[in-house]
Formats: C-alpha cells, sequence, structure tokens
C-alpha cells in the first residue's frame, strides 16, 4: 500500500532540537488519545508514534494492538518508532503483545512515567530506549521469565529502574525452565529484585551484561551444559555473591570482566576431577576453588552372622554409582536392603554419603523321621523347623510284638536323639524283632531285621542260609557279624542247621 505523506519533508527539525517524525494517519485509541501511525513494508503493519513531539500528555496511554485508518484499512501495531514519544508526560504506558520491537530513543526524555507494562510479544529493545524519567517506573512483563531472557536487549530499562514484575509479582526467585538454552545480552542487568537465581539443565549459553550489577543473588549454581558466560555478565556483585558453583564436567568459556567486582575468595566449587581445569580456565583471582569428592558409600549386613555386603563396583568421578550385593551365610536367605528395595545384585546413583544395610531372613528346613517297619514300631519329631533349630527325634518300639529299637540309618543309637537343624533331613529309625528259629537247639537264636540286612544272633558256628521267597538260596554259610544285605525288600527265608524255617519281611 502506497504511504500518505502528509508533510512535505520526512524530519522537520523542531526549535528545541527534536525531531518530528513522518506519519501516514492518526487515529483516536478508545481512550481519546491521539497517535500517528507510520505503515511498515509490509503494508499490513505500523509503527506507533506521537503526532507531534511532546503533544501526547496523559496519565495513561494504552497504545491499541491494531489500528483503522480512515479508509477502513486495519493494521496490526508491530513497533513503538524511533524517538515515537520524545518529552512527552506519561504515567501509565501499556505495550500490546502485538508490538515485537521499540526502538532507539523511543520513550528519551519522558517525565513522571511510573509504570510500563510489555506485553508478551516484545522480541527486540533497541538503545537508548528510557535515557531519563523518573527513577521509581516499574517495568510489568506479561509473559514468563523464560520469553524475557530471550528478547534481544541493546538496552535494558532495569538499568535504570532496576524492578521487573512478571505478570503483577516482583521477580525475586528466577527460576528457569529446562527448555530454556540462552540468556539473552543485558537481560536483566540492573536487576535489584532478584534473590536467587536457578539455571535449568539445558541452559548453555549467557549473555554479556546478563546479570550485571544485580545486587540481590547470594549464590549461583550453574548447569552442566552452560558453555559459555558473557563479557560482564555477572559484573558489580560484588558482597552479594557468596558461593558459587559449577555443574558441568567441561568449563564454559569466560568472556572479559565476568566476575569483576565479585569476591574472589568465595568457595566455588566445581565437579569431581576437574579441579585443574576449571583452575586454568577461572579468572585467577578467585584463590577458592573446592572440588567436589565421590560421595561415601557404606554397606553392611544388620545381623554379621547372617551375611556380608560387597561392592563389586566402585563409583568414579565419572560415574556416581555403585554396584552392591547382599552375600548370604550358609542357613539364611538375603530380604531386603534397609530402604525396602529387594534387587540383589542393585546398582545405586550416589548423589551424597549413602548407607545400604542389608536384611537377611533364616532359612527354614523339613525334617522327615521315619520308621522301617510301622509293625515293629512308630517314631516323632517329622516337622518344619529352622536353620539351627534343635530337634529331638525319638523311636518307640512295639515292645509287646517283642520288637526293640536297634539303631538310626545313620549308624546314631541315641533314643531320643537331639538334631541340630541345618538342611532338610530325612532319617529312618530301624527297628527289629525277636525272632527265634523253631526246632533249632539253641532257644537263644535270634534273627533281625536292620533295614535290608538280616542278622541272625546267638548261632556261632552253625550253618545258616538265607533264600528269596522262591526257595532259591542266596546265602550259606556261618553268619558273619554285620550280618547278610539282602538285594530288595521283601519276604525272605532264614534257615539254621537245617531246622524249620522263620520267614523275615524286610522293607
Amino acid at each position: 500500500m502506497k504511504k500518505l505523506f502528509l508533510f512535505a519533508v520526512a524530519v522537520i527539525l523542531m526549535s528545541n532540537g527534536a525531531k518530528a517524525l513522518y506519519y501516514d494517519f492518526t487515529a483516536l485509541t478508545p481512550e481519546g488519545v491521539e497517535l500517528a501511525y507510520i505503515i511498515m513494508d509490509d503494508g499490513v503493519s505500523v509503527e506507533v508514534c506521537d503526532p507531534g513531539t511532546g503533544s501526547v500528555n496523559v496519565d495513561t496511554l494504552i497504545i491499541p494492538s491494531t489500528v483503522t485508518d480512515g479508509d477502513g484499512n486495519t493494521y496490526t501495531v508491530k513497533a513503538i518508532a524511533k524517538n515515537a514519544f520524545f518529552m512527552c508526560y506519561l504515567k501509565y504506558v501499556e505495550i500490546p503483545e502485538t508490538v515485537e520491537t521499540i526502538k532507539k530513543d523511543s520513550f528519551y526524555n519522558v517525565s513522571w512515567i511510573e509504570k510500563l507494562v510489555i506485553g508478551k510479544g516484545l522480541k527486540k529493545i533497541e538503545s537508548h530506549v528510557f535515557d531519563w524519567g523518573k527513577y521509581s517506573l516499574k517495568v510489568y512483563y506479561r509473559g514468563t521469565v523464560d520469553q524475557w531472557a530471550s528478547i534481544i536487549f541493546d538496552d535494558n530499562p532495569l538499568k535504570l529502574y532496576h524492578y521487573l514484575y512478571i505478570e503483577d509479582t516482583l521477580l525475586t526467585n528466577l527460576v528457569f525452565a529446562d527448555t530454556t538454552t540462552k540468556v539473552s545480552d543485558n537481560a536483566f542487568s540492573g536487576c535489584w529484585s532478584i534473590e536467587s537465581v536457578v539455571f535449568g539443565d539445558n541452559l548453555t549459553d549467557i549473555g554479556n551484561n546478563a546479570f550485571k550489577n544485580c545486587t540481590a543473588i547470594p549464590s549461583l549454581s550453574f548447569g552442566p551444559a552452560v558453555e559459555s558466560i558473557g563479557d560482564s555478565a555477572f559484573y558489580g556483585c560484588k558482597g552479594v555473591v557468596k558461593e558459587m558453583e559449577f555443574k558441568g564436567k567441561i568449563p564454559p568459556k569466560f568472556g572479559s570482566n565476568v566476575f569483576q567486582q565479585v569476591s574472589s575468595t568465595m568457595p566455588v566449587k566445581v565437579p569431581c576431577g576437574t579441579y585443574d581445569s576449571y583452575k586454568a580456565a577461572l579468572p585467577k583471582t578467585f584463590t577458592n576453588i573446592v572440588e567436589d569428592t565421590i560421595p561415601m558409600l557404606t554397606v553392611g549386613a544388620a545381623v554379621i552372622t547372617m551375611g556380608s555386603v560387597e561392592i563389586t563396583e566402585e563409583p568414579s568421578c565419572e560415574n556416581l554409582s555403585a554396584t552392591i550385593e547382599a552375600v548370604p551365610a550358609y542357613g539364611y536367605t538375603f530380604a531386603q536392603w534397609n530402604d525396602g528395595n529387594t534387587t540383589n545384585p542393585r546398582t545405586v546413583s550416589l548423589y551424597q554419603d549413602t548407607v545400604f544395610t542389608a536384611y537377611f531372613d533364616v532359612n527354614t528346613y523339613v525334617v522327615t523321621v521315619l520308621s522301617n517297619n510301622e509293625q515293629y514300631g512308630t517314631v516323632e519329631g517329622s516337622g518344619t523347623y529352622k536353620y539351627l533349630d534343635t530337634v529331638y527325634l525319638k523311636a518307640i518300639p512295639d515292645t509287646s510284638n517283642g520288637c526293640y529299637f536297634d539303631t538310626w540309618d545313620n549308624g546314631w543309637l541315641s533314643n531320643p536323639l537331639t538334631v541340630v537343624v541345618k538342611s532338610d533331613t530325612v532319617i529312618t529309625a530301624i527297628f527289629g524283632t525277636k525272632n527265634g528259629i523253631e526246632g533249632a537247639e539253641m532257644d537263644n537264636v535270634e534273627v533281625l531285621v536292620k533295614g535290608r540286612t538280616i542278622v541272625v544272633r546267638n548261632c556261632e558256628g552253625e550253618q545258616v542260609d538265607i533264600m528269596d521267597v522262591n526257595g532259591r538260596v542266596l546265602y550259606t554259610g556261618r553268619m558273619q557279624q554285620g550280618g547278610y544285605a539282602v538285594p530288595s525288600g521283601g519276604l525272605y527265608l532264614v534257615r539254621v542247621n537245617n531246622h524249620r524255617v522263620q520267614r523275615v519281611i524286610v522293607l
């Protein structure tokens, strides 16, 4: 769209030295304030300005986001023109979010301005925008701190006015989102209200003068991704910043005078294993560089007789993690760690000195007591017991039928038998019966069964035959001490000196 020039020349020099701007049309704001507009090259946007130098003298100026000219054409207000409100009298100024640029000297020599509201669409503030005015001015921004930090600041009104409000809250605790990667040059320069700063983990660049003369920040902690800190970024914070911490394994690139007038004796914390690299990168004046140490890892068992704990992989500066393993002693099982975790082995990340204690449970075992012949006798003591429990096993022979307890199958003779439980156990009581041989010349001859062994007692020098149920001779001769072990359970026949056969059952 072709511009309509209302003046013969673009710039007219006024008697007081100020410059009057040309403009394409004027229009009244909803509040009745006349403003002038310069159509921009795209033909759909305009810059706003004062229609005559110093002619806008109102308490409240609300710049509209759109404006319509006399021909009915509507434009978006995208910029505040250079020298736009030179010498105007204003107390309250509100800039809409459509405005992307505030140009040089736009509010130069504007007296008594007390409150400036800036929309979140602003992308750039040129130099000398506010070079004079009421020093109690407060700046209100209708975006987030991360959006403010992305604005291009050739100059920053906070240099003069010092207090920034995000929406309607005074900025005291500055917390950057993890999505923020850069703080622009001059972004918070001169802001006195900031009392703490938290840089996001993905922040890489801090611009020139970004926090210059911020006088209330007690400490600084730079995230692991910071690569560069610009010239004079924290210039003039002397006596305020009491400590600094760097979390990056590689020191950032420092511009000139980054920490000029900042205390050089305060502790500067750096990551484990990086002392030499930070010593070389930081300004030579810093004398108190403190290297972080590997957190101490302490491990052990709650009851040392039940097990132990081993560190199978030690932490290092490069990898602050460790692998620990609980090793139960025999008879015990790992239960859990002191924090309730049941993983074993376990890999843990160390952020501070840490103690891990392993708890163990006592194993249980089954003790089974059997009788070699339930017709000869019964047993007591079977059950489930804990490791190292003491158990009493008892064999009870049927004496009414001439039966007796002979031994346990492991050779122990005690009855009752005391057993300390250390594993699943099966033990059998061996019972015998006093069987005489009919027709034998020696009335005291006895046939006993011990497990699968047939023993004939009191027949020294006599012929003994042992046969299976089919009459096949398995053994013949003088009975040896210890008896004869039959190949399997079943019915067997025993004969002494050709006397009557005695039947014997072997289980």
